[in-house]
């Protein structure tokens, strides 16, 4: 019998500053833990991120609002791995033997399982795009040696002395009995994240970061952010006449607005793409390197999700996120990019969205009426929040304007493109030069887009 376990913790600054990755034995009363500066230690455990709750008690794993990971002791000596209540992000973990490996990075957990992507797949892209849009039947992902992944979405999994685990749910149960008590419980979810982000407890604070657009859902998220403690904002420009600016509504709501280049992720670096096709693609959001000025270390309010629960003419969504017939991109590849920055993103429309039946219900009510403008991109619940704070009918939600997203590998920068093809002409790939169909080898370098991004990121973790 395992006596009750206890961390073995290193603290490693050559890691991106949120990655953990723990390491546990059958038999062994030692779990073995490496992190980043930024992952802290609290209670009887770990966490990166912030959940809705004192920050002081520790108690993550029992808070239905997470927005990050962590992983814990409890109180009858078991592992508990923690991820965040929305489904962009999940926790890594494979069994090999009797040894089991969890992490919040995908990349890391391969690195110190010593796998790597198997060549001629080229599904991984759509298998993680899978563990956000259906979490509760995640695919598994194979890699060299027989490796085998899996994901925990929204729940916490507890792990005993043989290493099996039993997954167990935090529900988030939201009263949203009219606007005003659904406004409540959000900006009160948003005031708790808020403070445990910026507790004097922790050893390195969150600063609270909106982002804003023209559209509706980062600035309704904003505008719940501004009656939560948020005073700082970014936005991205491409110019002085950019429609999706959001420098205006920002003003509107009191914010102090950061304006950021909106390609100057393009100078960001060396390779900036692969840290987002290691963890999500073909479609990355990779502007979201642009605003690192302002964005790096923060609790960062992002309007995803908002599309499929702020919107009335929505794709089906189920309970507990599932979305199986919605082929949009989120936020699901912004995993890495998070570790680096030591960021944390809050993707406020997932907020009590477990359950959308609710929501619905609401967004039909007579009282919404004044706030529905019967246009195909209309939104009376941000529309709302926004006007409520005195933001201009105009200034915000007239159409769709530009994407975050950039599609690989077409949108790779010149560097980027040179690099994947001479890492593509470095192997030996038989089939490529088999396929003489031009869409069979389009499909061949799109789906080894993935195989070269994790080798290119995993240098950070050695």
């Amino acid at each position: 019998m395992v006596s009750a376990r206890r961390l073995d913790v290193v603290r490693d600054p050559g890691l991106p500053r949120s990655a953990w990755c723990a390491r546990a034995r059958v038999g062994s009363a030692v779990v073995e833990v490496r992190h980043g500066c930024g992952v802290e230690r609290v209670g009887g455990g770990m966490f990166e991120g912030s959940w809705a709750g004192d920050f002081t008690t520790g108690e993550f794993a029992d808070c239905p609002v997470r927005m990050g990971t962590g992983l814990a002791i409890d109180a009858h000596g078991q592992l508990v791995l923690a991820a965040p209540s929305h489904p962009f992000r999940a926790v890594a973990v494979a069994r090999r033997g009797t040894e089991l490996l969890a992490s919040n990075s995908l990349v890391f957990l391969l690195a110190e399982a010593g796998a790597v992507p198997v060549s001629g797949r080229a599904t991984y892209h759509r298998d993680l795009f899978l563990t956000s849009q259906v979490p509760d039947d995640a695919p598994t992902l194979e890699f060299t040696g027989g490796l085998r992944v899996d994901f925990i979405s929204l729940d916490r999994v507890v792990v005993d002395g043989a290493l099996a685990r039993s997954r167990q749910r935090i529900p988030h149960v939201m009263r949203v009995d009219d606007f005003a008590s659904y406004r409540d419980e959000m900006v009160g979810a948003l005031a708790g994240l808020a403070s445990n982000a910026q507790s004097r407890a922790r050893r390195r604070p969150l600063r609270l970061v909106a982002t804003l657009s023209r559209g509706y859902d980062s600035t309704g998220a904003a505008a719940l952010g501004r009656d939560a403690g948020w005073r700082d904002a970014v936005t991205l420009g491409r110019g002085p006449d950019d429609p999706d600016d959001g420098t205006v509504v920002g003003d509107a709501l009191g914010y102090r607005v950061d304006r950021c280049p909106a390609e100057a992720w393009q100078g960001a670096g060396p390779l900036p793409e692969a840290e987002y096709l290691a963890a999500g693609g073909p479609s990355l959001m990779v502007r979201v390197t642009s605003m690192e000025p302002a964005a790096a270390g923060a609790a960062l309010l992002m309007g995803s999700h908002g599309d499929l629960v702020w919107s009335r003419s929505v794709f089906e969504v189920g309970p507990r996120f599932e979305r199986r017939v919605d082929p949009r991109v989120g936020p699901e590849g912004l995993g890495e990019w998070e570790l680096r920055t030591g960021s944390s993103i809050i993707p406020v429309p997932s907020i009590g969205a477990e359950d959308p039946a609710p929501l619905r219900r609401l967004f039909g009510a007579p009282e919404m009426a004044p706030w529905t403008l019967g246009r195909k991109y209309d939104r009376p619940v941000p529309r709302r929040l926004l006007e409520a704070h005195g933001v201009p009918r105009d200034a915000f939600g007239m159409r769709k304007q530009a994407s975050s997203h950039v599609v690989a590998p077409g949108a790779l920068t010149p560097a980027s493109r040179a690099d994947y093809d001479a890492w593509l002409a470095d192997r030996p790939m038989s089939l490529r030069s088999r396929w003489r169909s031009a869409g069979r080898r389009e499909q061949w370098e799109t789906g080894h887009l993935f195989h070269w991004a994790v080798e290119r990121t995993m240098a950070r973790y050695r």
